[in-house]
Formats: C-alpha cells, structure tokens, sequence
C-alpha cells in the first residue's frame, strides 16, 4: 500500500466523462502539485453516423497524460468494510477492478468528480481521506440537476457560473466551499457557455483545491431558499414552439446551439435552427406562428405569437451541412405562406 502520508504530493481519483470537465483534468494534471493516480469514466459508446464505439472525450485525456482509466458499467455494486481500522471497497462484476486498484492505493486524499454521469454510491463518498468533491456548473443552489447550462440559458438568467462543492447523497446538495459568477451574454449560446464555464471551472478546481486539502477552506451548507432543479434535457425540450413568446423561443434556439440544434419542420421535412434573432422591423403582415412572411437575401422572416417576428439565420436539413440562410437560399428555395411546425 501507498503512505499518502509520506507521500510528495496529494493523491487524487478523478471522475468525469464529457469534454466539459477536460480541461480540470488536463490542469490537474499539468499543475504538478498532484498524483492524479487514475480517471474513472463511462464506458465507451457508440456515436456517429456509423455508430462506431467512441470514448468518453475525459478517457482520451486521461490516456494521453499515461493515466490509467476504469469505466464500470455502473458503481451501484460498490459496498464499504473497515477492517483493522482501515477502510475496503467491494464490488461486483464491472466494479470489482476499480475496488481492486482503489484498494491497492489507499489511502487517497481525494476524489474529484465533474459531470461524471452516473450515481456514484455512499462508498465512494466515504472512501478517500478528505471525502468527494464536485465541480458543478451553476451558482448552487440554483439549477442543481443533470442539465444547469441549458435551464440557466432557458430561463432568462443574468447570471450563472460554477460551484465547489463537498458531494453529499443528495442531488447536489452538499454544502459548498465557494462559487465563481460569470454573466451570460444576451446572445449566449450553449456552445460559448459551454466552452467558458468548462474554463472557470478548472481555473476555481486549482485554486480552491489546495485549501479544502489543508482544511483552512470550510463548506457552507446551501441555503434552502432558491433551489430549483435542471432535469435532464431531453427531445421534447429540444422541439420549437412557434405559439410560444419570441424570447421564449430565441432562448430555446441558443439552449440547443451548436448541440443537438432546436427541432422544427417545413413542407414535410424536419429541421434544425442554430441562430435566429428578432427583427428590427416589426412591420409584417399578421399571420399563424411559424408562417414565414418575408425572405430576403439572409433570412427567414417568421411570424411568433402577440405579432412579433423572428428571423432564421441559420438552419439544417437532414444529410446535409448547418448553413447561414444566405448560402442555403443559393440551393433551396422559400416562399411566404409556408409554414413552420
């Protein structure tokens, strides 16, 4: 066994999938004040057009820093002994090589887990020295949940950013050790938020993890007051609905730019938006939401609910490439009276 007692630098397991936590691993790793000692990730799946199994974007970096990586089907099966006073994991199937590696190395200082996917169990939590730690996107206690960069978009809000904090056995609502605000921008999308808060949140990782090793750096339990929750989203959310306001709707739009695309349908066949705005001149003809009213050289002019208009900027087809209207105008032709739904 390692004495991380004795140990030159802290010990540290790192739990993470998408690319959005990439770039903590990539710090944690290059900073050199930590053993960063393995990467736990989902199993690899399959993606694309061909369907081809693909790994998890945290797998690939874990690799290229020579790190060795373990992805369980699932952690459910992780059980916690002590014995003589030292602490053991168990587990079955998918499982028992994570305890296996987990319990040759212990002590661990920490674990560290940013948008990992999957419930991780009470044993975990208990395993390391200092406990589980969490890297989540969003000013806890607001957005807690699976999908807080699309809500805080959705929403309207001013505001978000990223949170510390120590994991609990609840759904993020542990107690925080410090928060980093960031603005969202009136034409954010979940691309640029996506990229800036992937960026804030290795920046706040590196600084704060220093101090929660040493103890001078203390949790704060979340105040009950402003809790909401960001479910999954899902196809539904994804859907546009022309009846809605027109913030409603633009907001949907930057929510799904660049991924998955906000869904909607023309003439029989689906579509994707990726940009649209309001127009300046509100000077159309009433007619149903989703009824395109006017195109001209660089957009779709679209008639939304209360006599407001909105303007497609950009849009795919299926099979074919995302395309400013400009360059799909040169292709594809539109007419007024055609209907979005």
């Amino acid at each position: 066994m390692n004495d991380s007692a004795t140990a030159e630098f802290p010990s540290v397991v790192f739990f993470g999938s998408p690319e959005f936590c990439v770039p903590c691993l990539e710090k944690l790793v290059q900073c050199g004040s930590y053993r960063v000692i393995a990467a736990v990730t989902q199993p690899d799946k399959p993606a694309g057009r061909g369907q081809r199994l693909t790994p998890p974007p945290v797998k690939t970096c874990a690799l290229a820093a020579g790190l060795p990586v373990y992805q369980p089907a699932s952690l459910k099966s992780l059980h916690l002994e002590v014995r003589n006073g030292q602490k053991f994991l168990s587990g079955e199937k998918s499982s028992t090589a994570l305890a296996d590696f987990l319990n040759a190395q212990a002590p661990i200082d920490i674990f560290i887990t940013c948008a990992y996917g999957k419930i991780l169990p009470s044993a975990l939590l208990d395993f390391p020295q200092c406990g589980m730690i969490n890297v989540h996107p969003s000013l806890l206690p607001r957005w807690r949940g699976a999908a807080p960069l699309q809500h805080a978009l959705f929403a309207g809000d001013e505001k978000t950013g990223v949170s510390i904090m120590q994991v609990d056995e609840g759904l993020d609502t542990g107690p925080v050790f410090c928060r980093a605000e960031t603005p969202i921008e009136p034409e954010e999308t979940i691309g640029t938020l996506h990229d800036k808060l992937a960026l804030l949140s290795a920046d706040l990782l590196l600084s704060t993890l220093p101090k929660v090793l040493s103890g001078t750096r203390h949790a704060v339990p979340q105040p009950p007051e402003g809790a909401t929750y960001a479910e999954k989203w899902e196809e539904d959310d994804w859907r546009i609905n022309w009846s809605e306001p027109l913030a409603v709707t633009l907001r949907r739009i930057r929510a799904c730019s660049p991924v998955p695309g906000a869904r909607t349908s023309i003439t029989g066949s689906p579509v994707k938006i990726f940009a649209a705005h309001q127009t300046a001149d509100q000077n159309f003809p009433a007619a149903e939401p989703g009824t395109i009213v006017e195109v001209n050289k660089a957009e779709l002019i679209v008639s939304c609910r209360d006599g407001e208009f909105a303007a497609i900027d950009e849009m795919q087809f299926p099979g074919k490439n995302r395309l400013r209207i400009a360059e799909l105008l040169r292709g594809r032709s539109f007419s007024p009276g055609q209907q979005f739904v």
